[in-house]
């Protein structure tokens, strides 16, 4: 390996790297192999041989083809051709080819682009060109179906089939046979079909033999069944296809027919799909002895000689397979078999074809099972083994740091770390697989579900790489197929015994198969007629034992030979040979030909002259071998170059190698070879030292001990980093093999993952010295260790060890060693490449990040170093007590002087700093105080160098020597408290890693978990939260070990904000208290929600933990009571529903008793009122019954009449004197009955007494206003400042901001608390209001109303609540609405009086208002003030409005104070929340009477518009029928709906609008849309009078339809704020109410109906 390259020549020496490909025959070491000199100024980067001809690709896509043509294998358009060197295909030209491929007599190539194109023999269909014929041309084959246009990833060609795969991880196959795996026979397939056998699953490569074909295929992943038929379904009865059962299948041996019995009764027809289950040894047959002598006698020359063999190996062949037959084994289909030698044979007449037989007849399952049990127990079949019980464990992410979890989880998907690797034992041992190593890995759905993090492994490589299965098919007549038996198969299926080998490439020969694993094991079956198999076995694979161990990375099968590419010394790689050579006479001739003048072995001229041109030394050391059974190593390609690449055909054999001009190559393949070795050693170590410390017995013995769990950490991620190091080693080798990019390497493109891995294995190591723990597993393990010492000899280079600890140790820290190696070589080579470039930025960066990552490892060895040479001097109570793997020491008092300030004489303190506790120790106890929840400063004694800890529930005054050992002590303590609170990784904190002088202290506010031990109210309780200066100030969480639980805010160490407390029950089954909401030092303190452990829910205010203020409880029976609460009882106004009892008292509270004014509704519709004196009604009352009965006087609980009253009938006649009873059971009168006085049919009634002794509107809900007279400031007998209330209302909002948001969207918060702590500048006081201003109000207003964060939306809510519970559901009684009109009213005027406290500016309300512009000329100017967007008019209207508003004139500067209502300003805001509960007491005290109306209605609207019209006496020529009579069908008597539709649209509107004002502008509206009607239908100027426009308004009320109209006009009446203006507006009013009376009274003729 050369020296570094200067960065000058790197480019030139980059560019000077050249590929070349060599051929020769044979395996003796003074072999010439041969070069083409027509490719010796190109890169070849990849060769294939057919039979009779060969094919090269150089790096600029070229494609050169050599040998015979004849038919047309060469693509020269000539099919006599022979060249005797490579020529180029010209039609190749422009095509991106990436691959090229030889089949015995054709040829196929690979574009970037996906598309292949075939020339050559096509007389079995194997060119795919839809012929079967020759063609000597390259030719496109067209790979496409119905479901998809594949894009080519791989090709692979054999003697009459040619097969592709496809990104999609799919095969498709074109030509003849069985190999097809298309189930076609011998009838050929011209043109490509996909392999159905294998849809489904990802096939990662594909190889073709001469007759048979295989893929390597991820693993499925199916869910687990028991026993040995989960193992059936995964591995065989997956790869047959057409043979679908759904139950068991039996089979019979006897004299080689079978039978097959399902429970289902019915087989498929395909029989050649059936595997044999033939019980003979599959090694024990020698496929040779089947075919008929050869006449010729060459093979058994060979034979001859090879048993005399005196090559440049000589082994004594009966002793070696003695020696074989003693240590290998084979398991197949669950059985051992042992080796038997190659002479020992199955006779000829054993294998026959199978004859078979299936019942489809009904057959009795259990009789089935008992008698082919009786069957098979004379052929000693070996039961089918055990499943292996596994235990895997999700710890090795659970166990990580979120940092480096979430880098790992960049890195790899899912692992079952369970991976089945090729392991060897000492170098003899035959293969085991680690799936039984008990603990060691973590399924896909354990390891994803413990850590909520995923794998993924970035570019083509994943872990399914190593979880391979090979599948096989075709010709089986030699064991190619390695299914145990030697029949042909007609599609794809699993070869178990390569199941969870981690192979990764297979190589079909043409009659013999290989495979590789990432471990670097080599694996081969088939024919061994020449000992191509390097072993004795033949249908099974079988492990090939290399020279030295030496790992194998590409290989090569030719006809009767093998090519095993493998590491040699100094990392360059050796070839290896094993098989038939080429006879004496073939050598030589051969040699006749001359060396090439390029051959490396070109001796000189005058040496060349003294011996014969032949390729074979006759000197005494070298003698011919007929063949290599053992694999040989070929001296002579290390003088060729470092090879990268081998290929055999027929008894050719062919390497790629470089000349390493530029010394990249041996850097590159250095890097590429040591990495397959420390995978081995992993491997190794894992199946071997792993597995035994692994054992239950181990277990047991660590259980419960300090060593446990750092152990199993180990463990566990071992096995993910050997997964690891496979991946690197598979994409190194495709980078050697020039299929890739060196920066496509996982270890370079996704480096910080890959480098996290190795990090969390080094603090996993680092844990376990600092606990001693190697050490100690060296002497609980020595037993099990020293069955492995060939392991440590091997790997370690060590003699047998006196202890195990020390080896242990080193074998664990491998990976760690590595480190150092990947930052030199990388760093080695990124000098090959230009400064500046993609290649070299990347390369110097990963060399940088590995050396800081090795300087990282180094610091934290030393670091354990250190604390394990401590925990050896610690005394043994102390060490057990604090003693963690993961804890190290940075500071020690007895080296660094450090004592407790005014300690006494006697008293012994010894303090201890570690990286994630702070220790003080003194006699024989000691208290750890974690690291996080320390603030360290310097103390007030500053002349005496003191250091203030400061800890939750306690504090330490420290005293250092020297100011010096001060500040290092004080620096020291803050720099490991802000490791721990940054996330540093244990034992980082060192002053030399922090730039001099910088000593920024750790924050004051932070998180941290601690459990209380001496502080009462938090007693035994553990808080995980925010901190602040040793109290708990922020978001935190608070349990008790009783289950109680606080989470929330605290400020300084109590419970103050917003947080939930739950206490559970004592009792079984009984649901846990929870109060949700603010608190205040620790005492549940304004609104919240309390949850009862008896279903009972209280929302509502608290002080000091009790209900107090407003509130409302909904009782788990049903009882709901909504008012003011005072030290947790019922004091003030309240509304009570009981609905057992079904009544609703409405009144005074005191001391949770009726106590006062009240008045209760029953659900039979009584209503009585009176004066309540705990809970019970005394003196005089009044009682209403449904039908308009009235009492009033004495009145008791009940309601019962007891004494004097008067009771009226709803005729008028009345009883005046004495009652007693039960209203309802029978009521005693002893008084005068007095009969009314005549009176007319429309006098009016008597006013109703109701209303004496209730509760005033103004005196209801005080508290819901208390709390926002307290937030601005209106509680202290202070005139208001308005400045203050608005800081006020914004630190309101912010505080209830944080309170919701987690219900707030944060980009909803922030634009509410945007708007509504923004001022506007009619918040400020300028002596008056203009329209703009007032605007702005309205605006204002109506956001801060519409959310509860602002404290006026607060208010609004709470009343609407109230106001709801009050009127709806028993409370909707007719005679409860003058107490509903009054209310609003009540709410209107003293919200008002808040909103003035804001916007100053707003007139005061006095009782003599100013005249209101709601009439007269004022109208059209001042109702554009008012917002109507809640009553939503449809188009017409709006317009009409817009129309309206547009003939005014902008806004005015005057000011309009004056005009300002409180009325006008809050009714369209209160109203539309109120309206419903509202209108409902409108519609039932007007329920008769709209009843009345509604049928008057519906006959008036049956009457078309001419005969309505008439009847209302409408001028005739306002009935604007003409327009419509010309465009209807229609004649004009029947018509209907017609007329005035616009005005009629807007009237309609009435119902959906709120507010008086807004109801008064849909009928200016609807009048303005009549004129407008006649205007536009008469030809000249109308003036309309009364008489005129008042039936025509009648028509349009008809029309209209409105049912309730008569509460429409009360609610108008009710809440109008001027009820006598002779306005326009007013006008209109009386017009409407008019035309209802007369509507609902005006009796129609008789005759008229009709």
């Amino acid at each position: 390996m050369e020296g570094n390259v200067e960065p000058d020549d790197t480019a030139s020496k980059r560019q000077s790297l050249q590929s070349v490909a060599y051929t020769w025959k044979g395996f003796l070491s003074n072999t010439s192999p041969y070069t083409y000199p027509n490719l010796s100024a190109k890169n070849v980067i990849k060769v294939s041989l057919g039979s009779r001809h060969s094919a090269f690709l150089t790096d600029q896509h070229a494609v050169y083809c050599y040998g015979s043509g004849e038919l047309g294998q060469l693509g020269h358009k000539k099919f006599s051709d022979v060249t005797k060197q490579p020529v180029l295909v010209q039609d190749l030209k422009g095509e991106n080819v990436i691959d090229v491929v030889c089949g015995s007599n054709h040829t196929a190539v690979l574009c970037s682009d996906g598309i292949v194109f075939c020339w050559g023999d096509s007389s079995s269909g194997q060119c795919g060109i839809g012929q079967i014929e020759k063609t000597n041309s390259p030719q496109q084959v067209q790979i496409s179906d119905t479901d998809s246009d594949p894009i080519i990833t791989q090709i692979s060609c054999g003697d009459s089939h040619t097969l592709a795969l496809s990104s999609s991880a799919e095969i498709w196959a074109w030509g003849t046979g069985p190999q097809l795996g298309l189930g076609t026979g011998s009838t050929p397939v011209p043109t490509p079909r996909k392999v159905q056998g294998l849809v489904g699953r990802k096939v990662l490569q594909i190889s073709c033999g001469s007759n048979h074909s295989l893929a390597v295929v991820q693993k499925a992943r199916t869910s687990k069944l028991s026993g040995g038929r989960q193992r059936d379904m995964d591995e065989e009865s997956s790869g047959t296809s057409s043979l679908q059962m759904t139950d068991e299948i039996y089979s019979l041996h006897e004299e080689g027919d079978i039978v097959i019995i399902t429970d289902t009764r019915t087989a498929s027809s395909s029989v050649e799909e059936i595997p044999s289950m033939r019980s003979f040894s599959p090694d024990s047959i020698d496929v040779a002895a089947r075919r008929p002598a050869q006449k010729d006698a060459p093979a058994k020359s060979d034979s001859e000689d090879s048993n005399n063999s005196q090559g440049t190996y000589t082994v004594d062949e009966d002793k070696e397979k003695e020696a074989e037959a003693g240590q290998s084994e084979s398991v197949v289909n669950g059985e051992v078999f042992h080796d038997q030698p190659d002479s020992v044979s199955t006779p000829t007449s054993t294998i026959r074809p199978e004859r078979r037989l299936t019942f489809t007849e009904s057959f009795d399952s259990a009789s089935a099972k008992k008698y082919l049990a009786q069957q098979l127990k004379p052929l000693q079949l070996a039961e089918p083994p055990k499943p292996v019980k596994t235990s895997p464990k999700d710890r090795i992410l659970a166990s990580l740091p979120q940092a480096v979890s979430s880098k790992i989880s960049k890195l790899m998907s899912p692992l079952s770390l369970r991976s089945k690797f090729s392991l060897t034992e000492c170098g003899e041992q035959e293969d085991t697989e680690v799936e039984e190593l008990m603990m060691s890995g973590v399924s896909q759905h354990e390891l994803g579900k413990s850590s909520g993090v995923r794998f993924s492994l970035e570019g083509p490589l994943d872990d399914s790489t190593l979880q391979t299965e090979v599948w096989s098919w075709g010709k089986g007549a030699n064991g190619q197929l390695g299914q145990g038996d030697p029949l042909d198969k007609a599609q794809p299926l699993v070869i178990k015994q390569l199941t969870g080998k981690g192979v990764v490439r297979v190589i079909a020969g043409p009659n013999h198969s290989m495979a590789i694993a990432s471990s670097g094991q080599a694996f081969s079956w088939g024919c061994n007629s020449d000992g191509q198999l390097g072993h004795n076995g033949q249908l099974v694979p079988k492990r090939i034992k290399m020279p030295n161990n030496a790992l194998v990375w590409d290989a090569a099968a030719g006809s009767t030979h093998t090519l095993l590419l493998a590491d040699g010394n100094s990392f360059q790689p050796d070839i290896y040979y094993l098989g038939k050579q080429p006879s004496l006479q073939e050598l030589k001739n051969e040699g006749r030909t001359g060396t090439p003048e390029n051959s490396p072995l070109k001796e000189s001229k005058e040496a060349s002259k003294k011996r014969p041109m032949s390729s074979i030394a006759k000197g005494p050391t070298v003698k011919y071998a007929a063949r290599a059974k053992q694999p040989e190593k070929l001296p002579f390609i290390r003088k060729c170059g470092w090879a990268q690449f081998v290929a055999a055909a027929s008894d050719l054999c062919a390497c790629i190698t470089d000349k390493n001009a530029s010394g990249f190559t041996a850097i590159l393949h250095e890097l590429a070879a040591s990495e397959r070795l420390l995978h081995y050693q992993l491997t190794t170590t894992r199946s071997t030292i792993i597995k035994a410390l692994s054992s239950p017995d181990m277990n047991k013995v660590l259980e419960g001990t300090i060593y446990q769990q750092p152990f199993r950490q180990i463990v566990d991620l071992f096995s993910l980093l050997g997964t690891t190091v496979a991946h690197n080693s598979i994409g190194l080798m495709a980078a050697v093999q020039r299929s890739r990019d060196l920066v496509e390497l996982a270890m370079l493109k996704s480096g910080a993952e890959y480098r996290a891995v190795f990090e969390q294995y080094a603090v996993y190591v680092c844990n376990f010295v600092t606990v001693g723990g190697f050490t100690h597993m060296g002497k609980i393990g020595s037993d099990a260790l020293s069955k492995h010492e060939a392991v440590f000899t091997e790997l370690l280079n060590e003699e047998k060890p006196a202890s195990y600890g020390t080896p242990l140790r080193n074998l664990m820290k491998l990976p760690l060693d590595r480190v150092k190696c990947y930052a030199y070589l990388l760093g080695k080579l990124k000098d090959y490449y230009a400064q500046g470039s993609t290649e070299f930025n990347l390369l110097k960066e990963s060399s940088e990040s590995w050396e800081a990552l090795q300087r990282s490892i180094d610091e934290k060895k030393a670091h354990a170093e250190e604390t394990r040479a401590f925990w050896e001097s610690c005394p043994s109570k102390l060490a057990e007590a604090i003693k963690q793997p993961d804890r190290r020491l940075l500071r020690d008092s007895r080296t660094k002087s450090l004592t407790l300030l005014n300690a006494g004489r006697l008293s012994q303190h010894w303090f201890l700093l570690f990286a994630d506790i702070f220790v003080h120790a003194q006699f024989t106890t000691h208290q750890a105080f974690p690291l996080a929840l320390i603030w360290a400063e310097p103390g007030q004694q500053a002349d005496q160098n003191t250091i203030q800890l400061t800890m939750p529930e306690t504090s330490l005054t420290l005293q250092a020597p020297t100011p010096a050992e001060k500040a290092e002590w004080l620096w020291s303590v803050n720099q490991a408290i802000d490791a721990v609170l940054t996330n540093q990784k244990p034992g980082c904190v060192s002053p030399a890693a922090v730039p001099a002088g910088q000593k920024i202290p750790p924050k004051l506010t932070r998180q941290g978990r601690y459990l209380f031990l001496g502080q009462p109210k938090f007693k035994d309780a553990v808080y995980e939260g925010t901190w602040h200066l040793g109290k708990p100030h922020g978001k935190g969480t608070l349990q008790w070990p009783d289950g109680r639980k606080y989470s929330g805010q605290f400020v300084q160490g109590q419970q103050h904000g917003y947080g939930v407390y739950t206490t559970p029950s004592t009792e079984k089954g009984i649901k846990a208290q929870v109060y949700e909401g603010e608190w205040q030092e620790s005492c549940m303190s304004g609104y919240g929600t309390l949850r009862y452990s008896n279903g009972d829910i209280y929302q509502g205010d608290f002080n000091d933990g009790m209900r107090h203020g407003h509130g409302i409880i909904h009782s788990s029976t049903g009882n709901l009571y909504i008012g003011e609460w005072h030290n947790d009882r019922r004091h003030g106004y309240g509304i009570m529903e009981e609905r057992l009892r079904g009544e609703k008292y409405m009144g005074k509270w005191e001391n949770d008793c009726r106590h006062g004014n009240g008045m209760v509704i029953t659900m039979a519709g009584l209503y009585y009122e009176g004066l309540f004196t705990q809970n019970k009604l005394m003196g005089v009352g009044i009682l209403l019954t449904e039908d308009g009965t009235v009492y009033e006087g004495e009145l008791t609980t009940g309601p019962t009449l007891s004494g004097k009253g008067l009771l009226m009938l709803p005729s008028g006649d009345f009883f005046d004197g004495t009652f007693s009873g039960l209203w309802g059971d029978g009521v005693k009168v002893n008084g005068t009955f007095s009969k009314a006085a005549d009176s007319t049919p429309n006098s009016t009634k008597q006013a109703s007494p109701i209303g004496k002794f209730t509760v005033a509107a103004d005196d209801k809900w005080e508290d819901v206003y208390n709390q926002v007279r307290s937030v601005l400031g209106l509680l202290e007998n202070k005139r208001p400042d308005s400045q203050k209330a608005w800081a006020a209302v914004a630190v309101a909002i912010s505080s209830r901001t944080r309170q919701e948001k987690d219900r707030l969207h944060k980009d909803e918060r922030s634009k509410v608390v945007e708007e509504l702590q923004k001022i506007p500048s009619s918040g400020h006081s300028k002596g008056k209001i203009t329209e703009e201003d007032y605007k702005a109000i309205q605006e204002y207003l109506a956001k801060a109303f519409d959310t509860s964060l602002h404290p006026l939306g607060r208010l609004l809510e709470n009343l609407c609540v109230a106001y709801r519970e009050t009127y709806i559901g028993l409370g909707a009684h007719r005679w409860l609405l003058p107490y509903a009109v009054e209310e609003i009213k009540s709410y209107v005027k003293r919200i008002y009086q808040l909103v003035r406290v804001l916007f100053n500016d707003l007139p005061n309300e006095h009782p003599n208002k100013p005249e209101t512009p709601v009439h007269d000329h004022h109208t059209s100017d001042f109702h554009y003030y008012y917002d109507y967007s809640d009553s939503h008019p449809p188009p017409a209207v709006e317009a009409k409005i817009a129309k309206s508003a547009s003939k005014n004139r902008q806004l005015s500067t005057d000011d309009i104070t004056c005009h300002i209502t409180s009325d006008g300003l809050l009714y369209p805001i209160v109203l539309p929340r109120l309206y419903p509960a509202l209108f409902t007491l409108y519609a039932l005290k007007n329920e008769e009477e709209d009843q009345q109306y509604q049928d008057r209605l519906r006959r008036l609207n049956e009457r078309p518009d001419m005969a309505l019209l008439a009847y209302l006496k409408v001028d005739q020529k306002f009935w604007l029928l003409e327009e419509v009579v010309k465009d209807s069908l229609k004649r004009i008597s029947e018509i209907r709906d017609v007329s005035y539709v616009a005005a009629v649209e807007c009237l309609q509107n009435m119902s959906t609008t709120f507010s008086p004002r807004q109801k008064l502008l849909i009928i200016h509206t609807a009048w303005e849309a009549i004129k407008e009607a006649i205007e536009v239908h008469s030809t000249e100027s109308v003036t309309l009078g009364m008489d005129e426009l008042f039936p025509i308004f009648q028509y349009v009320v008809i029309r209209a339809r409105i049912p309730h109209l008569g509460s429409e006009i009360q609610l108008i009446n009710d809440l109008m704020e001027v009820k006598s203006d002779p306005g326009q507006w007013g006008h209109m009013f009386t017009t409407l109410e008019a035309c209802y009376l007369l509507t609902r009274y005006d009796k129609l003729p008789e005759d008229s109906l009709h």
